[in-house]
């Protein structure tokens, strides 16, 4: 649990304070999907703890304690600098210390601050790269805007590109649900409040209530009216302690699902950091596999993963896969080659393509290797993950 007073000796140096800290946002840190990202992720989370502190300062101003005012003095020229700097609003005494002290790109503060911001894609060849920016929102966009987009860096080189993009928005087949379904299990309660349907995504919003002590992070998986898995993206919360209650808010986005089914359900459970080592499940490519007779890779508890086909292109190789098991989602995540030599290819700047997310079939993008390469295929077991049955929400969709 992070407190202010640890926050305070922290910034004063001490070291068993920020060791607290750390612990705090343990659980957090393990689900860093890139690690090159760490730095920029663990300062957003504490300066979103450091916002909520402001936030709850705010909400008292003892009756013998004035606000401070940011007057400007005939004194101001002999201020010095530091002090100026924290006579600034929040927000901007924040961009100079991040920008000036620890060395930040205004690039990378942006990203602090602004909402949540993911993206996936690949390079194409050498000069481009595709993919796709996921954007959310704090607040709800207007009908018609333009989108401003600064970039200062492009793979390893640096420069300065600016777009401005007409946006409006377009009538659709979207659905939004407010099912305010609240469910409690021991000492959590969840409280779905909606689910968003769009012709590219679907989107689930949720509040969960539990001790501000428990070392625990939720996450959820959804399922449509016939149990097929709703591939997970991105993912934003924030939460704030009234007490000894944390409440938090939590927005996952999915993959779309076409036509829109009768029910959604949503299955949370508890999401534990990784234990042990990597057990791998190898089979070689002595043969080019078929639908009829696949490469079946073992994945431990949660099922397998069948190799159906592989294009050894003259510029990369081609694999296509399905998933069979409890979570075949997440299945298709885990997959890789090594080569004679033992070396691996991970390909994780390439993620696989759902090609079929109703029978969960999959496409992998890999470097092109000689015909007398021998390669293996390899994956990982993996453990299915232990669904809170208790807190199971089903929401129907149909009028």
């Amino acid at each position: 649990m992070i407190t202010e007073i640890d926050v305070l000796l922290a910034q004063k140096g001490d070291k068993e304070a920020f060791s607290r800290l750390v612990k705090a946002l343990e659980l957090p840190m393990y689900r860093v999907a890139r690690p090159h990202f760490f730095k920029t992720w663990f300062m957003r989370i504490l300066i979103n703890e450091c916002n909520q502190f402001l936030r709850q300062r705010k909400r008292t101003i003892p009756v013998a304690v004035l606000p401070e005012e940011h007057a400007v003095s005939a004194e101001y020229g002999k201020v010095d600098l530091w002090e100026a700097v924290n006579r600034l609003e929040d927000t901007l005494r924040l961009v100079v210390k991040l920008h000036y002290l620890e060395d930040m790109s205004v690039g990378v503060i942006s990203e602090l601050l602004e909402p949540a911001l993911s993206g996936t894609g690949s390079p194409v060849d050498e000069h481009t790269y595709a993919g796709v920016i996921d954007l959310m929102p704090a607040e709800d966009l207007p009908n018609h805007f333009k989108l401003q987009m600064d970039i200062s860096q492009i793979g390893s080189t640096k420069g300065r590109w600016s777009f401005s993009i007409p946006v409006t928005k377009m009538a659709s087949t979207n659905k939004v649900v407010l099912p305010m379904i609240t469910k409690s299990y021991g000492d959590i309660t969840l409280t779905v409040k909606k689910v968003f349907f769009t012709p590219g995504s679907t989107e689930l919003d949720v509040e969960v209530k539990q001790p501000a002590d428990a070392d625990r992070f939720i996450q959820y998986d959804l399922f449509d009216d016939k149990d097929t898995q709703l591939q997970r993206r991105s993912g934003s919360g924030r939460g704030q302690t009234d007490g000894k209650i944390s409440i938090s808010t939590f927005s996952q986005r999915y993959g779309p699902v076409s036509p829109l089914p009768k029910t959604i359900t949503i299955r949370p459970f508890v999401d534990l950091p990784f234990q042990g080592p990597l057990k791998e499940s190898k089979a070689p490519l002595d043969q080019m596999p078929t639908e009829e007779k696949p490469i079946s890779l073992s994945q431990g508890e949660a099922g397998h993963l069948l190799i159906t086909q592989v294009e050894r292109l003259p510029d990369k190789t081609l694999v296509h896969y399905r998933t069979e098991g409890l979570i075949p989602q997440e299945q298709a995540n885990p997959l890789w080659i090594e080569d004679s030599g033992g070396n691996k290819y991970l390909q994780l700047q390439k993620l696989s393509i759902t090609v079929d997310p109703v029978h969960y079939r999959f496409v992998k993008e890999f470097p092109a290797f000689t015909e007398k390469e021998q390669l293996t295929f390899v994956t990982r077991e993996l453990t299915p993950p232990g669904y809170l049955k208790e807190l199971e929400i089903t929401v129907p969709l149909e009028p």
